[in-house]
């Protein structure tokens, strides 16, 4: 059994834009009382949860007294917010072009060093910022940094962040390519904005709308102050794959101006003091939740990195996630009745650079209710390693997606999100018996255009316990039970015509394939 690794991030930068100002004091405060509450976690009373606050120079000098007391107090650590032209997240600042890379470096190596002279207990691990670049993975290998915060899984546009086809958790950066994993010899790990519904976000195109976001979540009442069940159903995918995943990373992060109504944040002012305490007791009957799991470790950002590198040792594992759609209608009577027959979209489908993805988004939400109370998925399969994403969706042994990380000769910021034309497979089962039992063989057959990253779904009954034979492949097959009703075939083709066959033994009937 594995364990799920959960940590707490907030961002607490100084603000200076067009809806706000000022450093988000009361918001720290106010995360500060939730996280901080005293709970029992595995056996022990009074355990407080840390918080890793993502901070610039200016922010660390008003909040100097208050952070040094969490961190002496709760072991809070502080990590460093990316801030450009004063604007902590601003996209456009020319520093994050390639020849401008010595420049980044010294700007973020500056900013840092202030922090540190403004907190000497600070450990800084992680650097925090939703634009990246191939050069700030560059800048903080140079640097010694262990952590990227802020990559947005399944996102596309929101906030100017596109990156649809990057894993989920925790994962090596590679410096040629920002939105993929490094195979070999990894330091800099990718940490997830907040950890997300990814059945939802992947076929919706829209994880910003089914995340662990405090607001995000508040929006159209997926969650309420009394009720979290979308939350707990949500943790609960993700602790069920602790079977066949050594270490699950499941990050949640909140803005601290978005805990406060004053005009640090001027929507939340206008808002009022109640939507800051709606979404403060979500978060808080969460976190309730979260310290009630067995198998699980609740660590800051610095420590979630330091175990990560420790694990793999700069070499990318896989990740398996089984993902069921959770029945938010069944879940919270408030969500149904926000968005019963509301007669929208999400934008996302409208977009054209990757025509065949969309259509296949568009003919899902195109349904008589868009928000799908009945979807035609229920259960999808997720896999990433070092070359790919694959997504199944039962009952279908192809992949529904390929995000292929090994084609170099794309550009890293393709806007087709690495996807690849998935190609169908053709897959033949034979019950077979001998001496040991029956077995059955499988005969796959899949004709490429190209060399790429692929896989099978095999799903049926009584995986559990079987084992795999190789009979004939002419590349690296590797096999792995998912559950009782999933075998998952990895394996990579070549151009033209790929053959691979299989013994799979434990008494076992053909599954059905629609």
């Amino acid at each position: 059994m594995g364990k799920l690794v959960y940590t707490l991030v907030s961002s607490a930068y100084f603000v200076d834009e067009k809806w706000g100002y000022g450093s988000p004091h009361h918001g720290i405060l106010k995360m500060g009382d939730i996280a901080h509450k005293p709970r029992d976690f595995n056996g022990k009373a009074g355990f407080t949860i840390p918080v890793t606050w993502l901070v610039t120079p200016k922010s660390a000098l008003i909040e100097r007294e208050l952070l040094t007391s969490f961190n002496a107090t709760f072991k809070d650590q502080v990590g460093y917010m990316l801030s450009m032209n004063n604007h902590a997240m601003n996209r456009h600042a020319d520093l994050m072009k390639p020849e401008r890379k010595k420049d980044l470096e010294a700007h973020v190596s500056r900013e840092i060093a202030e922090i540190k002279e403004i907190l000497p207990w600070a450990d800084i691990q992680v650097v925090g910022t939703g634009y990246r670049s191939n050069s700030l993975v560059q800048v903080l290998y140079d640097l010694n940094i262990l952590g990227m915060w802020g990559s947005c899984p399944f996102q596309i546009g929101t906030d100017g962040i596109t990156d649809f086809g990057a894993p989920w958790g925790q994962w090596y950066v590679n410096s040629q390519n920002f939105k993929s994993p490094k195979k070999y010899l990894g330091k800099v790990i990718s940490m997830e904005w907040t950890s997300r519904d990814l059945n939802k976000s992947f076929h919706y195109a829209q994880p910003e709308a089914y995340s662990t976001d405090p607001n995000d979540a508040e929006s159209e009442f997926k969650c309420t102050d009394t009720n979290v069940e979308y939350w707990k159903a949500l943790l609960a995918q993700y602790m069920r794959n602790l079977d066949i995943n050594e270490y699950i990373f499941f990050h949640q992060h909140q803005e601290a101006h978005e805990m406060e109504a004053t005009p640090t944040c001027v929507p939340f002012m206008q808002s009022g003091q109640g939507r800051v305490d709606f979404t403060a007791r979500m978060l808080d009957l969460f976190l309730d939740h979260v310290v009630a799991q067995k198998n699980i470790m609740i660590l800051d950002a610095n420590a979630a990195l330091r175990l990560f590198h420790q694990a793999y040792k700069g070499n990318q594992p896989e990740q398996y996630m089984y993902f069921e759609d959770i029945p938010i209608y069944q879940l919270n009577q408030a969500y149904k009745r926000h968005v019963e027959n509301k007669p929208s979209r999400p934008k996302h489908v409208y977009l054209s650079f990757n025509e065949a993805f969309y259509n296949k988004i568009d003919a899902f939400v195109s349904q008589d209710n868009w928000r799908l109370q009945v979807p035609p998925w229920k259960d999808s399969f997720f896999y990433y390693d070092s070359e790919c994403m694959l997504v199944f969706d039962k009952p279908g042994q192809a992949p529904a997606w390929i995000c292929n990380y090994m084609d170099e000769s794309r550009a890293f910021d393709d806007e087709l999100m690495l996807s690849e034309e998935v190609i169908p497979s053709h897959l033949v089962e034979q019950q077979v018996s001998d001496a040991k039992g029956e077995m059955i063989d499988v005969a796959i057959a899949v004709n490429s255009h190209k060399p790429m990253p692929y896989g099978i779904a095999l799903w049926g009954k009584d995986f559990d316990m079987t084992s795999t034979e190789v009979i004939r492949s002419a590349t690296a097959v590797h096999t792995r039970v998912i559950n009782d009703g999933l075998l998952f075939i990895r394996f990579n083709v070549n151009q033209g015509q790929n053959e691979v066959e299989l013994r799979i033994s434990h008494a076992l009937q053909p599954s059905k394939h629609t």
